[in-house]
């Protein structure tokens, strides 16, 4: 993810939400180390894996997937769950 893109989500997320930057900046971590955890192949501690995000996301029209077979980058995830919204 680009500096520039990360910084206007934080921004943008923070202004919408009224949250603090820590806070949203905290989330975003988790969010994207998470993600990064599962494109790797790993289960996470809950049990949850990259097939249970893919549905969750793919429930409001968005692919975490390329059509390769390899995911997608963050940028491109994240502006297409906020046109959603």
């Amino acid at each position: 993810m680009s500096y520039e893109y990360a910084a206007s989500a934080l921004a943008t997320v923070s202004a919408e939400t009224r949250a603090s930057a820590d806070v949203v900046g905290t989330a975003f971590k988790t969010i994207f180390a998470r993600l990064e955890s599962l494109k790797l192949g790993e289960t996470l501690e809950d049990g949850v894996g990259l097939t249970k995000y893919t549905s969750a996301v793919e429930s409001i029209g968005v692919s975490i997937m390329g059509t390769n077979g390899e995911m997608r980058k963050l940028d491109d995830i994240l502006k297409d769950i906020g046109a959603k919204w």
